[in-house]
């Protein structure tokens, strides 16, 4: 799970509210997007929380590469999918909470000349990403050292989390490609 706080105005907590309701709860995230793993860092920004559940999404880990790195930053890549499953008000807390699925969908659509370049981009930013954090963990002292099962090698390809959260390559982007097809059909919605 991955959590993000933020600050939403009343009126985009009803059109997800909405979204809920309607059959169309699908949606992107169109640039990279901070989230933690820590949910109480989280609940510490914002008047809404962001419930993340991860299927098939490129995210980083970024908590070796930040400033605070107990809020166990991890960075959700452009084109990310996510359905809608709920909105509840936690009046404990004051606080809505937004709960997301993220997913890339399998169907390919490689002739888009488009999509090629927005996947290669994200294999781009992988590519600088990764090795930046290979190094980091070589250098960490401990039984990670010489490398980290989440930042292994980069291929042609990307990196997804599966439906456990392991970080897995997808060596062919064929993920990204449909995410990016999907990305561009889908409503677009502030996370902040």
């Amino acid at each position: 799970m991955l959590y993000r706080g933020a600050n939403l105005s009343d009126d985009l907590i009803a059109q997800y509210v909405q979204l809920v309701r309607s059959s169309d709860q699908r949606g992107s995230f169109q640039a990279f997007t901070s989230s933690s793993r820590n949910r109480a860092k989280a609940e510490q920004f914002g008047n809404v929380l962001f419930v993340l559940r991860v299927n098939y999404a490129y995210t980083t880990d970024l908590s070796q590469l930040s400033e605070y790195p107990d809020e166990e930053e991890e960075l959700i890549h452009p084109g990310v999918c996510f359905t809608i499953d709920g909105v509840r008000y936690d009046p404990v807390k004051n606080k809505h909470e937004i709960h997301l699925t993220l997913t890339h969908n399998v169907d390919d659509d490689r002739a888009n000349p488009v999509t090629r370049l927005y996947n290669g981009f994200c294999r781009a930013a992988s590519a600088i990403l990764l090795p930046v954090m290979d190094g980091l963990n070589a250098a960490r002292p401990g039984p990670s050292a010489g490398g980290d099962h989440r930042t292994s090698r980069m291929t042609n390809g990307g990196f997804y989390r599966d439906r456990s959260g392991a970080l897995r390559e997808d060596p062919t982007g064929t993920l990204a490609d449909d995410c990016y097809r999907r990305a561009q059909q889908a409503p677009r919605y502030d996370l902040d």
